[in-house]
């Protein structure tokens, strides 16, 4: 029995297929391919190791603390993420930003989208410098952990008697003290109560911190007053409606997305009238956009964050992967024996994807969407 695979591929545009990844195509399988119009999206991620469960606290690291991220999240500093949007706005100024938060599908979905769009919200807040939005969400929707993984974190940056020990989640003796610490340090009434001006003064240290991360990087800094929002709203909440895994109760589910759109590609979405398309959306529908990560230094490209040395106009490059050198091919020239295949002929404007296991073209006959291999 001959068996069957499906593929999506992604047209920008232009009408040219764009490729999230290469897949070989065998002579015994029959293939399904979808052709979906979409367009690029640059996403930086924030995971939600930056936030505790069923908190709109934005954390300012992950260290000393257990919120369910894996591997590579539980390294990430937060604040260092509000630099890196920061730098990636700078960059490319003429792109267009939205926030968007997301959560797992664990609670009630009006919940978790009252939930997702306070993440996104406190992140706006964090990186616009507002302190009485920061202050509204925070003291609305907040842990035991978070105060205790804060005062953990301040007392390393600031060198102040503040640890509160172990997180537990428990606003014990030891607790109560760091905070007082803390509000002493802060010109506060040290009552132990963590109320509206205890968190103001905690975005300051926040404030702070991110100031001299980027104290040589005033530019970017200074973007933060000035960003190119995609919408008058700035962010949405997506509750648990787009999820990336099939689990219930995810980690990977939970997190902040910032999305940079080019202005010719920006979509229709109705969201910033407070009436999300949910199912309909045209940012996260199946085939809507092809997603490109930006790493957390700020620049988007390759996975490397690789800088392309400069050619003239229309000199045409090839890489040499062993050794990461890139070399020009001249004008007039067809790059050397390996690049010399010869194509079949296809009819003009006709698409093709090559078998490379094969060494085998199958063409995608013009104005089909669909075609079996």
């Amino acid at each position: 029995m001959t068996k069957q695979k499906e593929h999506v591929l992604h047209i920008d545009k232009n009408g040219i297929v764009q490729f999230e990844k290469p897949f070989l195509l065998s002579p015994a399988a029959e293939y399904h391919f979808t052709i979906v119009s979409c367009m690029k999206v640059r996403v930086l991620e924030i995971e939600d190791c930056l936030f505790n469960f069923d908190s709109a606290v934005f954390l300012p690291d992950t260290s000393g603390n257990d919120t369910g991220g894996t591997g590579d999240q539980e390294r990430i500093n937060g604040l260092n993420v509000i630099r890196s949007i920061l730098k990636q706005v700078k960059s490319h100024a003429e792109q267009k930003v939205l926030i968007a938060g997301h959560t797992d599908r664990s609670g009630p979905e009006e919940y978790n989208f009252e939930l997702s769009r306070k993440r996104a919200f406190v992140v706006i807040s964090v990186l616009e410098a507002d302190r009485d939005s920061w202050i509204k969400i925070v003291t609305d929707q907040n842990k035991n952990e978070d105060i205790q993984h804060i005062l953990k974190w301040i007392a390393v940056y600031k060198k102040w008697n503040c640890d509160p020990g172990k997180i537990d989640g428990i606003i014990g003796s030891k607790s109560i003290a760091s905070i007082k610490e803390f509000q002493k340090k802060s010109s506060l009434e040290d009552d132990g109560i963590v109320g509206k001006l205890t968190w103001g003064a905690i975005f300051d240290v926040y404030q702070e911190y991110l100031n001299g991360i980027m104290a040589g990087e005033t530019d970017s800094l200074s973007m933060r007053k000035s960003i190119n929002w995609a919408f008058d709203c700035k962010g949405v909440g997506c509750g648990e409606m787009w999820p990336t895994t099939s689990e219930m109760k995810s980690e990977t589910d939970r997190r902040v997305e910032v999305l940079f759109f080019d202005e010719a590609e920006l979509p229709e979405c109705t969201c910033s009238n407070g009436s999300c398309q949910r199912n309909d959306c045209p940012v996260y529908k199946d085939g809507a956009f092809i997603k490109e990560y930006i790493p957390l230094d700020g620049a988007s490209g390759d996975e490397e964050g690789e800088e392309l040395p400069d050619f003239n106009p229309g000199e045409e490059v090839i890489n040499d992967y062993e050794y990461d050198q890139w070399y020009p091919i001249p004008e007039g020239e067809d790059g050397g024996e390996e690049n010399d295949e010869e194509l079949p002929d296809f009819d003009p404007g006709e698409e093709v994807i090559n078998n490379y296991e094969y060494d085998q073209w199958y063409s995608i006959p013009q104005g089909e969407d669909e075609y079996i291999v």
